[in-house]
C-alpha cells in the first residue's frame, strides 16, 4: 500500500511537535516507517529554523515551501485543507494520511493493510462545537446554516468518544485517513472558503471552522467513516474523563497514536504522564524525546524555586 503522510510545520512551537511526530513515525509507525512525509510551510513569514531543515533531511522529510496560504493568513487552521487538497492533487498514493503535529505514534496503523482504502476518523471527544440533530443550542443555526450552504441531505449523528453525546457527525481532524479517490480533501477545501466567503462563523469564532466543515463535507458527500480503534488519535489531556464509555482507558501500553494538545504547555516544564511513560521502554523513550525537541522544555529550577518561594513569601503576608 502506498502512503502520503501530510503535517504542518511553521516557525515556533509546532518545530519541536513536528520533530517529535516525525521521530515517532520513524521509530515506532509500523507501516508508515518508511512513507514520504510531506511536512508544509503555507503561509509567510513562518520559515523554519535551519535546525528544523536539518532534522528533516535527517528523517528524509519532504519540506515544502509553498506559500499557499494567502486569504487565511490570520487563521492557521486554514493551513489544513489547503495543504490537504494540495497533496491530493499531486498523489498517486492509496492513503494519505493528514496528521496533527501535536501528536506521536507508539506503534502505526497496519489494522488498514486489512482493510480496503477508505476514509478513517475518530469523533469528536466532547460536544463543544458539535450540535442537535434538530439544529437547537448554541452551535445550531450555524451547523444549519453550513448544512444549507453545502446541500446536506441527511443528519446523520455519532456519539461524542469522552462525554457520550449524540450529535451531528462531527470528526476530530487530528488524524485523517483517507482513500483520494474520493477527493474528499478537494471537496473539503472549496466548501471551506465557501462557507469563509459567506462569512458564517460559530458563536465562539474561527477556532472550528476547518474541523466542522470537513465533517460537514462528509456529509454531504455521504461517505461512510470507518472509526478508527480507541487508541488512535486518543486524547491524552482528556484521560482523567473517560468515565462513561466502557473500556475507554486502557493502559499506556494499549495506545498507538496520541493526541496530547497543550498539555505539555506549563510554565513548571512538567510532564505529568512521565512515570506512566516510562513505566516501558517506546514510553520511556518518548518521554525523553519530548525534552530533547523542545515539547516540554527542561524546567529552569531556579526560576521554579524564586516563583515558589514568592508564594511562599506572599502567603505568609
Amino acid at each position: 500500500m502506498n502512503i502520503d503522510i501530510v503535517i504542518c510545520t511553521e516557525r515556533g512551537y509546532l518545530e519541536a511537535q513536528s520533530k517529535l511526530l516525525v521521530y515517532s513515525i520513524r521509530k515506532y509507525g509500523g507501516i508508515l516507517k518508511d512513507a514520504p512525509i510531506f511536512s508544509y510551510q503555507p503561509r509567510r513569514g513562518k520559515q523554519l529554523d535551519q535546525s528544523t531543515i536539518d532534522f528533516f533531511e535527517q528523517y528524509h522529510v519532504h519540506h515544502v515551501d509553498l506559500l499557499l496560504n494567502t486569504k487565511y493568513h490570520t487563521y492557521p487552521l486554514a493551513n489544513k485543507p489547503i495543504v490537504c487538497a494540495h497533496r491530493e492533487a499531486l498523489s498517486s498514493a492509496d492513503q494519505i494520511i493528514f496528521i496533527d503535529s501535536d501528536t506521536f505514534f507508539f506503534q502505526g496503523p497496519d489494522f488498514i493493510l486489512d482493510s480496503p482504502p477508505g476514509l478513517y476518523m475518530r469523533p469528536v471527544d466532547i460536544k463543544l462545537m458539535g450540535a442537535n440533530e434538530d439544529f437547537t443550542g448554541k452551535t445550531g443555526l450555524y451547523w444549519q446554516k453550513v448544512y444549507e450552504l453545502l446541500d446536506v441531505k441527511s443528519r446523520r449523528t455519532i456519539n461524542t468518544t469522552v462525554s457520550d453525546e449524540k450529535i451531528l457527525e462531527y470528526y476530530n481532524s487530528g488524524l485523517v485517513i483517507n482513500s483520494p479517490s474520493n477527493n474528499l480533501y478537494q471537496y473539503w477545501l472549496e466548501n471551506f472558503e465557501k462557507v469563509m466567503a459567506k462569512k458564517i462563523m460559530p458563536h465562539k469564532g474561527l477556532a472550528y471552522v476547518e474541523q466542522s466543515v470537513l465533517s460537514a463535507t462528509i456529509s454531504s458527500l455521504e461517505l461512510q467513516v470507518k472509526p478508527l480503534p480507541t487508541s488512535y488519535n486518543y486524547p491524552l489531556h482528556l484521560r482523567k474523563d473517560f468515565v462513561k464509555i466502557e473500556n475507554s482507558y486502557p493502559d499506556f501500553r494499549e495506545l498507538s497514536h496520541v493526541h496530547y494538545h497543550k498539555l505539555f504547555m506549563n510554565r513548571s516544564a512538567h510532564n505529568p504522564y512521565q512515570k506512566d511513560f516510562n513505566s516501558f521502554k517506546t514510553g520511556r523513550d518518548i518521554s525523553e524525546k519530548l525534552v530533547k525537541y523542545g515539547v516540554v522544555k527542561k524546567a529552569d529550577h531556579r526560576l521554579i524555586k524564586a516563583i515558589k518561594l514568592r508564594w511562599k513569601n506572599l502567603l505568609n503576608k
